[in-house]
């Protein structure tokens, strides 16, 4: 096994090991091993598994606290080999008892891929029933999760992401919670709208302060209004930039808040 970047396995699907160079076994002369799967390696790797051992955070306890007492320095991402999809857990599982790393004494897994849910499909997940969150969040929010963004339906962004990305709860695998987005829902650019006028953002402004009695900045998220005027999924951040940078037809070198200053006497709250 050879220790690997992130560019060269960033879309491999395979099984990958987590080695341990400090503690050299009887069955794996690299080191300490750790088995897992992946169909998309460098994400697993380097987005999810790396970044967890760093912030001590990682799930697995004793794989966290070998990371901690022999130090990063210590640890090599190795790819195993590269398999089809449908094949992963029978690989992982064959690696496993190879190196009988499902023991303690010789490696960090707790036990086989089939004998988690690694390799079985718990509770399935419908793309569609994803698709309806996003939505939902987006029609609350005025923009789009992302992994980060809570809870959500007895599970989290995070775990919706994972599955995505793993291929887990009868998911396809291979694409995160934010190329979903970007494939399924329409992101409208400063470049793709219409052009503005004073007058059309006036209007919203205040229809804004008509429903929530008070004015809206960069933040409040969606205009709620613009819709019926063609202009769909606009965002007041989108307005204050263009108001900023000069974009779509408005002159530049102010916010939105300082237009709302300019004319604010014409609102009554």
């Amino acid at each position: 096994m050879n220790p690997i970047n992130f560019g060269k396995v960033k879309n491999v699907c395979g099984i990958y090991a987590i080695i341990n160079k400090s503690v050299i076994t009887p069955h794996c002369k690299e080191g300490k091993p750790y088995i897992g799967q992946s169909v998309s390696m460098g994400d697993r790797l380097f987005s999810k598994h790396r970044p967890r051992l760093r912030s001590g955070t990682h799930v697995n306890k004793h794989l966290k606290n070998s990371w901690n007492k022999y130090g990063e320095c210590n640890f090599d991402f190795c790819l195993i080999e590269e398999i089809e999809r449908n094949n992963l857990t029978n690989r992982e599982d064959f690696w496993i008892k190879h190196y009988l790393s499902n023991d303690s004494k010789y490696g960090y897994n707790k036990r086989l891929a089939s004998d988690s849910n690694a390799g079985m499909i718990i509770n399935p997940l419908p793309e569609e029933n994803i698709k309806e969150w996003v939505n939902e969040y987006f029609e609350n929010y005025g923009f789009y999760p992302n992994q980060k963004s809570g809870k959500v339906h007895g599970t989290t962004w995070e775990a919706i992401d994972m599955a995505l990305v793993g291929g887990l709860r009868g998911l396809e695998g291979g694409r995160s919670l934010s190329k979903l987005i970007k494939s399924n829902f329409v992101f409208l650019s400063a470049t793709n709208y219409p052009d503005y006028t004073e007058e059309i953002i006036w209007k919203w402004v205040k229809q804004h302060c008509n429903k929530f009695g008070k004015y809206p900045n960069a933040g409040s998220g969606r205009v709620q209004f613009a819709e019926e005027d063609g202009y769909f999924s606009m965002l007041w951040a989108s307005i204050d930039k263009a108001f900023v940078f000069g974009r779509k037809g408005l002159v530049g070198g102010t916010s939105l808040s300082k237009f709302i200053k300019r004319r604010k006497d014409e609102v009554t709250i």
